[in-house]
């Protein structure tokens, strides 16, 4: 499958205290005429490369500051032009902005849904605002209602900052109660967050609290399932590769993002990193070399600390964007230490305890019948 990441804008109707963008003097749209373009374009890339799915993902920015209709005209052309494609769609949205019309936009194209949505309320309106400062969390939480109510997909991205370590995890209760899948992202240091490194995690901090969350999920009894802790449990129990793109070595083969002027990128943590740009769709072609490079950092070419390492089945050199940070290509993943914590504890103590917790989810069965 072909995954496309569709930066239509950069504009956006939150202002959020860790924004990766950064600050922005003026927004940018993608008009319909060029949408038509990236789209039409996506679809004949995929049929060089022999795929028979692609994914297009409605991306930012604020993906819903753009007008449905333009949306519309791109995703009928395609499906009329391209048949023999099997097309998906998906958006990831901070939720605010879910108008009547946009929702029956979702609902007529059979949209999966991601929103963005930082653990407890008070956590959230301190981080998530809106650009005269009102909150957000309330508005966010209705909106994911309305979507569920009316059958959409939807499931959840939180950032971990600083101001989540702590603070308990009482809110995973909704995700359970909900059944909505969270993911949990780290804060990396790029964007907004270079003027809020306050907000920035300390090494290790992340795989202590997905531990925690993990352990507070058993404890508590809560059915929710919460990314990477699931994706990383699976592969050790099944000794199989991580699906989730900064574990997987074949990204650079599957993804593409295309931002508001047609340029290409690897991904959308490459966008707006001008030595990574493919090229234009308008010129038709793409700097495959970069593709390649990128797929050498994660094989052939790997970093020296990462070739010895007794998970690089699990990690394969972790995100590539994230290695490029700092500006050194070919360093080992800025979550090393991190991965390498949640590996161990998942391969060791966090197994014990999901036999534990089986054993007594298979007592209460028995007792039941």
């Amino acid at each position: 499958m072909l995954t496309i990441i569709v930066k239509g804008t950069n504009g956006c109707n939150l202002a959020c205290s860790y924004c990766s963008l950064g600050k922005k003097d003026d927004f940018k749209f993608v008009n319909r005429e060029t949408l038509e373009y990236i789209f039409d374009w996506s679809c004949s890339y995929a049929k060089q490369k022999n795929e028979n799915t692609i994914n297009f993902i409605l991306h930012g920015g604020e993906p819903t500051l753009i007008r449905t209709e333009t949306y519309q005209a791109a995703i009928n052309s395609i499906k009329m032009n391209y048949p023999e494609l099997n097309v998906t769609i998906s958006m990831q949205s901070n939720g605010v902005a879910i108008t009547d019309e946009f929702l029956q936009f979702i609902i007529r194209n059979d949209m999966r849904m991601g929103i963005s949505i930082d653990g407890t309320a008070e956590i959230h309106d301190l981080e998530r605002r809106t650009f005269d400062g009102k909150e957000s969390y309330q508005r966010v939480i209705k909106n994911i209602e309305r979507m569920r109510q009316a059958g959409v997909d939807v499931s959840c991205l939180m950032v971990l900052t600083k101001n989540a370590v702590g603070k308990g995890y009482d809110y995973l209760n909704f995700f359970g109660q909900k059944h909505i899948h969270l993911k949990i992202n780290p804060l990396l240091n790029y964007g907004e967050a270079y003027e809020h490194p306050e907000l920035c995690l300390e090494s290790g901090e992340y795989a202590e609290y997905l531990i925690s969350v993990y352990q507070y999920l058993i404890e508590k009894d809560i059915p929710a399932t919460v990314s990477p802790i699931d994706d990383i449990i699976r592969a050790i129990v099944n000794k199989q590769r991580i699906g989730e793109c900064s574990f997987n070595p074949d990204c650079s083969s599957h993804f593409l993002c295309i931002d508001y002027v047609g340029d290409i990128y690897p991904c959308g943590k490459f966008s707006d990193m001008n030595k990574f740009k493919l090229g234009n769709i308008k010129d038709n072609i793409v700097d495959e070399s970069i593709l390649q490079t990128l797929n050498d950092r994660r094989g052939s070419k790997s970093p020296v600390a990462c070739r010895k390492c007794e998970y690089l089945w699990l990690c394969n050199c972790g995100c590539s964007a994230e290695a490029c940070i700092d500006g050194d290509f070919f360093a080992e993943p800025k979550l090393c230490k991190d991965y390498k914590m949640l590996f161990d504890y998942f391969s060791k103590d966090g197994l014990i305890l999901l036999r534990k917790e089986l054993i007594r989810q298979k007592r209460i069965l028995e007792e039941k019948r």
